[in-house]
This record gives structure tokens, C-alpha cells and sequence, in this order.
């Protein structure tokens, strides 16, 4: 199920209207409408006469929604690049973005709160400007080639064979994913759009005439992030701080051996796939002025557990391991 690519976003004081546009540049009889006051969702709301202040933008995606001290925002993509072609397959990169308050009621707010919110937006502006947001809308970005070929149910929306560790934005999409999963009738799976938050650059070249693509992907766990020296360590279910997924691709033509005659546009697909993380035991470095801050493992009696753990999942997605310390 290919997501829908490009929305025209009708803005007015009391709904946001998501239309999607077809590849005619028609729009979609599908709709989904937001109701700003109550947050509510609602699949093909039957239409109405659109009031004469009604602003229209062109989008490229929901990111989601985020809850700060004055309400809910809705973040939405403005602007993407074409990072390049996997397959048959187009990447994308954000490029630019929107952060839309639904229902927001500074009024209620103390002083002191209207300054916190004023934070918080900061904060989220400041992670969304950071410029390393991928996604597509018919390519599985959040699994690598093996994690691809081993599907099972092909027949899933794309945000439900996500692999959640990847699926950056997934918090930010429980609005519609739970909306999707608790009304059988109102499926908005088309309109939830799994983001990667890591590096994508995909480049074509010639080797004897003979042309290839090489793409390097890089992924970043959404389960205890942090920068360095800030989050370090395992958390009680095996998570390593700062942990990602790094793909090199390599896409070629079979050649005339029909090695691969079977693969879609007689390619050949091959990949290399390595992980990195800290170090899955209970241990911190407190930032200081100096050049390497001195780190403290902790004796928890539940290292061994965690450390376990962790290694258990990297067998299940990865298989043998070989450990290289950094």
C-alpha cells in the first residue's frame, strides 16, 4: 500500500482538511478532517462550503502531533528533496517544515508557562531544523534489504511493518495509528508517513560503461537517544544509548549470466549492513571542560541481565556477532 504523496492542507478557525493530490494533480474525493478545538480525527467528513478566509497549503507529509502546556501542533512537511532512487523506488529528504497550533489557549497560561512554551517550541524547531529526516512513500527506509526480503505479510500498511526501533516519528503518529487501529471503518494508514532520522545519500555512477547505484543509509534508534557524553549505557530492556543501523547498497544490472533475472528490472540488489552503540552495561561520563571526561561504571546487579539482552536482540535482527571496540 503506497502512501499518499502530496496533500493540499485547507487551514480554517476551526478545522485542518488534508486532501490528497493525485498524480493528475487532481485532488482525492478522500479527505481527512482535525477538528482544532477538540483534536479529533475524522476519515471522508462529508464536505462543506469552505469559508472565504480559508488558507490552502501544498504538503509532502505528517510528521505528527506534538502536546506542549498550550495545546497540540500539528507538524507537517512543506518542502523535500529527492535524495535519489533505490530500485524503482524514490527517497526523500526533509527540507522544510511547518509546526501548526490546533486549539492554542495562551490565555490559560501563567507567565512563567508562556515562557516554558516558548522553550519547548524552541526545542522541537531546533530538532527539526537539523536536517536529517528521510522517508519514502512506497520503500521500506526504516529495514534494511534482509529485514525486507524476510517480510512476512506484505500486505500491511507501511507504518505497521515499520521496524518501530527506526520509526522515528512513531509517537507523533499515535493520533492517526491509534485512530486507524480503534475504528475498523476509518483507516488512515495511507496518511501515516514512518520517518528515519539518520543519513541517506544514494549516487549513480559507471564502471566500463556498465552503470550502478551506491547508497549509504544510516538509521537511528528512537529508543534512548541522545548525544555523546550525555546518554550512555543500556537501559533495563537492552537499548543502547546513541544506537544506528548503517546500509551500504550497491544496485547493478544482472549482466548476462541471469543471475538475478528474477529481480525486478533484472537488477541485483547487494548490501552490507554494521551497527554501532554504546557499550551495553550501566555506565555515565559527566560532561565537563575537559577534553575526555572521566566516566563511572555503576555495579547494578542487573548488568549481566541487560547485557544479555541486548546481544539477544542483536542476534535476532542481525545474526553472529563480531564486537569492535571503538
Amino acid at each position: 500500500m503506497a502512501l499518499h504523496s502530496s496533500f493540499k492542507l485547507y487551514t480554517s478557525a476551526d478545522t485542518f482538511t488534508l486532501q490528497p493530490i493525485n498524480a493528475d494533480s487532481s485532488t482525492s474525493s478522500e479527505n481527512v478532517v482535525i477538528q482544532r478545538s477538540t483534536g479529533s480525527v475524522q476519515l471522508n467528513s462529508p464536505a462543506s462550503a469552505a469559508p472565504s478566509d480559508e488558507e490552502v497549503l501544498t504538503i509532502y507529509g505528517v510528521i505528527g502531533f506534538v502536546r506542549l502546556l498550550a495545546g497540540e501542533y500539528m507538524v507537517v512537511i512543506t518542502e523535500r528533496s529527492k535524495a535519489g532512487q533505490i530500485g524503482t523506488k524514490d527517497i526523500y529528504k526533509v527540507k522544510d517544515y511547518k509546526v501548526l497550533p490546533l486549539s492554542r489557549n495562551t490565555l490559560a497560561l501563567t507567565e512563567a508557562q508562556v515562557g516554558e512554551e516558548a522553550s519547548y517550541l524552541s526545542l522541537l524547531h531546533s530538532h527539526l531544523q537539523s536536517g536529517t529526516f528521510n522517508f519514502s512513500y512506497d520503500y521500506e527506509l526504516t529495514h534494511s534489504l534482509q529485514r525486507q526480503a524476510e517480510l512476512k505479510d506484505n500486505t500491511q500498511p507501511i507504518w505497521e511493518r515499520a521496524d518501530e526501533r527506526f520509526f522515528w516519528n512513531k509517537r507523533l503518529q499515535s493520533k492517526f495509528i491509534d485512530h486507524t487501529t480503534k475504528n475498523k471503518d476509518q483507516d488512515l494508514s495511507k496518511f501515516i508517513l514512518p520517518i528515519v532520522n539518520g543519513f541517506a545519500e544514494i549516487k549513480t555512477a559507471e564502471i566500463n560503461k556498465k552503470p550502478f547505484t551506491f547508497a549509504l543509509i544510516s538509521r537511528r534508534s528512537r529508543h534512548r537517544a541522545g548525544t555523546r557524553y550525555f546518554s550512555r549505557g543500556v537501559d533495563a530492556d537492552g537499548n543502547v544509548s546513541n544506537f544506528n543501523e548503517t546500509e551500504q547498497i550497491l544496485v547493478a544490472d544482472a549482466g548476462l549470466d541471469g543471475a538475478a533475472s528474477a529481480l525486478p528490472g533484472g537488477q541485483i540488489f547487494l548490501a552490507h549492513v554494521q551497527t554501532r552503540g554504546s557499550i551495553p552495561i550501566y555506565w555515565t561520563q559527566i560532561n565537563n571542560i575537559k577534553y575526555t571526561p572521566k566516566l563511572q561504571i555503576f555495579n547494578n546487579p542487573e548488568t549481566e541481565n541487560t547485557f544479555r539482552t541486548h546481544f539477544e536482540i542483536q542476534k535476532k535482527f542481525y545474526g553472529p556477532q563480531l564486537v569492535v571496540n571503538l
